[in-house]
């Protein structure tokens, strides 16, 4: 089972009283959520030396705590 059909089981079993409507937006909240809030933050990125955004936040900070 894929990431995504997992959390819309997941929400589908916990959240049977609302309209398909709420229920799609539901899971794209929390798809969204996921994205901003771990995946974005651990991912490599190219543009910043193959590092973490969480690294290079923390090394950003040093420098600017030595400036």
């Amino acid at each position: 089972m894929s990431f995504v059909g997992g959390l819309k089981q997941e929400r589908i079993q916990w959240k049977n009283d609302q309209t398909h409507f709420e229920a799609q937006q539901d899971i794209l909240n929390d798809i969204v959520n996921y994205m901003v809030m771990f995946y974005n933050r651990c991912r490599l990125d190219f543009y910043l030396g193959y590092k973490s955004l969480n690294h290079n936040e923390s090394e950003m900070m040093k420098l600017k705590k030595f400036a």
